[in-house]
């Protein structure tokens, strides 16, 4: 990706604001530093990164991210990295940002976490170790302290610190994974660990299996698609001539067409290999009317005689 004329920085500048204490301006990003406290790890080649250039590149970058002034020249990124990133990706020099002073190293780092816990794209067992960092980073002594800090109640606290129950098997599992709710987590984090592990797997079975059968659902559209339409009917044929010979073999010869039946049949086909070849202008309004109606045999085997034979 390449510079994007569609930014509504144009050429990744913009002129620097202060309102409400707020001052924005366009950063080198070279000068914008992620400290080790900067909990949410993303490189360039992660997949989200990449989503976020091309929002980027098609509707403009629409949020500055924050940083925090150290000295003259040098930032601490406090919120957007994957911003940050994608703008790398998409060749940027600059970036506009959001600028704070004055904040503590403590502070600093309570303002990432914080910004990060809010976060709606941050998945459940992530965001219950973001909680376990800031309450041994604050030495936080109680949950209603992390509460009044977060300006949550204590039970919406205490329910995410229970992921941190799981198994370590589930953890390394699910960590970094959309397909787990917290929901889900929860239940299994108030097993005993040999349960929970054993449910774990007996859904990650049926997940996998379902997640095959609509790679295969995919791959027979994708190739329906790129059929020719003419090869899709004879195909489609000879997959109905091949159901009729078993057909006729289970039950024998009381079933067989008469020839009359089949000079209708072979008619029909006819037909449906024409219709299938012809571009729609070809096409007749009305294609099935004259051949396959004037092919319709007057003795053909009726839906209920087909029943009796079954039967029989």
């Amino acid at each position: 990706m390449g510079n994007t004329n569609k930014s509504s920085y144009k050429n990744n500048e913009a002129k620097p604001k202060d309102y409400n204490d707020i001052k924005i301006e366009n950063l080198a990003i070279d000068s914008i530093k992620v400290r080790d406290w900067y909990i949410r790890k993303y490189d360039k080649s992660d997949p989200d990164v990449e989503y976020q250039a091309k929002s980027i590149e098609n509707n403009t970058l629409q949020e500055p991210i924050i940083v925090h002034e150290d000295e003259p020249g040098v930032y601490s990124l406090l919120h957007g990295l994957k911003r940050l990133l994608a703008c790398l990706l998409l060749g940027w020099d600059k970036i506009p940002a959001i600028i704070k002073t004055g904040l503590t190293e403590q502070q600093k780092m309570l303002f990432a976490l914080i910004a990060n816990v809010d976060r709606t794209d941050l998945l459940p067992l992530q965001k219950a170790e973001y909680l376990l960092f800031l309450w041994q980073t604050l030495k936080l002594k109680t949950q209603k302290e992390m509460a009044d800090l977060l300006n949550r109640s204590e039970g919406w606290v205490s329910l995410q610190l229970d992921l941190l129950k799981l198994p370590q098997y589930i953890k390394d599992r699910v960590r970094n994974s959309k397909f787990y709710s917290f929901r889900m987590l929860h239940a299994l984090s108030k097993m005993a660990e040999s349960e929970a592990i054993e449910q774990f797997e007996k859904y990650e079975k049926k997940r996998l299996e379902q997640e095959k059968d609509e790679n295969l659902r995919n791959d027979g559209l994708k190739r329906i698609k790129q059929r020719d339409p003419a090869e899709a009917v004879k195909s489609r044929i000879a997959h109905y001539e091949k159901l009729a010979a078993t057909f006729a073999k289970r039950y024998g010869d009381k079933l067989q067409p008469t020839p009359e039946e089949k000079d209708g049949i072979d008619k029909l086909i006819k037909v449906l290999v024409e219709i299938s070849s012809s571009s729609p202008q070809d096409t007749p309004e009305s294609p099935v009317t004259g051949d396959i109606a004037a092919a319709q045999p007057e003795n053909s085997v009726t839906t209920n005689e087909q029943n009796d034979a079954e039967a029989a």
